[in-house]
């Protein structure tokens, strides 16, 4: 939770990149099984505790009716960084006693083209969505648009394969200025997103704010909404 003291816009933005999200992930953590009963899974973001030691993070996922966290790197949080000086060994063994699981890494350091080593790492914690974000072209819109899209996936499919190699989604944010930043650009990934490799980690403050279409886009999503945040 936020202050009541008065903080700037870069501030505010740093703390709700890392706050609370709810994560709709029951098609990435529990198969495809069209009669599964819905229920959401709530995911702890570690860059709500800025540089705060993991040890003293873990103890708070279940308190919110988490069993999962997410880990992120610099500049919103630096436990993934936290994560190669404790070894993984090590964190695996403070997980297990706790019954949590690694649910998310988060790698926007990373984007979607240099994820190849962290994959292997996902494998090893079980970890089955990396989200990051999109990059550029910005500011279009139309046919351009879709076109810019449509490259974008197809330049992804190999690092989407390599992915699905280690039980690994890769979830898209829609950040601003970036290529997937609209509602248009966001059905565009989901109407050519290889199902089960690829979906969209809907945020929707980075939209706007009109219940009709938020509530349309969690809708025609379906089973391309990896994760939502919802702080």
């Amino acid at each position: 939770m936020i202050s009541p003291q008065r903080v700037d816009r870069r501030t505010f933005c740093h703390l709700a990149c890392g706050a609370l999200a709810g994560t709709q992930m029951m098609r990435v953590c529990e198969g495809n099984d069209r009669e599964a009963a819905f229920r959401l899974n709530y995911i702890l973001a570690s860059s709500m505790y800025g540089t705060t030691p993991l040890e003293a993070i873990l103890p708070e996922v279940g308190k919110i009716g988490a069993t999962a966290i997410d880990i992120w790197p610099l500049p919103h949080g630096n436990q993934r960084e936290q994560m190669d000086k404790i070894g993984h060994d090590a964190l695996a063994q403070q997980l297990e006693r706790r019954g949590l699981k690694l649910g998310i890494l988060t790698r926007y350091d990373l984007g979607p083209w240099k994820l190849a080593g962290e994959l292997p790492v996902a494998k090893r914690f079980g970890t089955r969505l990396i989200v990051c974000g999109s990059g550029g072209p910005r500011g279009l819109s139309g046919a351009e648009l879709k076109t810019a899209v449509r490259k974008f996936v197809e330049r992804l499919k190999p690092h989407l394969d390599r992915a699905a190699d280690h039980g690994v989604t890769l979830g898209i944010e829609n950040h601003a200025n970036a290529l997937i930043d609209s509602a248009d650009s966001i059905r565009y990934l989901a109407d050519m997103a290889p199902q089960g490799q690829l979906g969209v980690a809907l945020a929707p403050y980075h939209l706007p704010q009109d219940t009709k279409l938020l509530a349309s886009l969690i809708h025609d999503l379906d089973r391309r909404l990896v994760h939502f945040y919802a702080w």
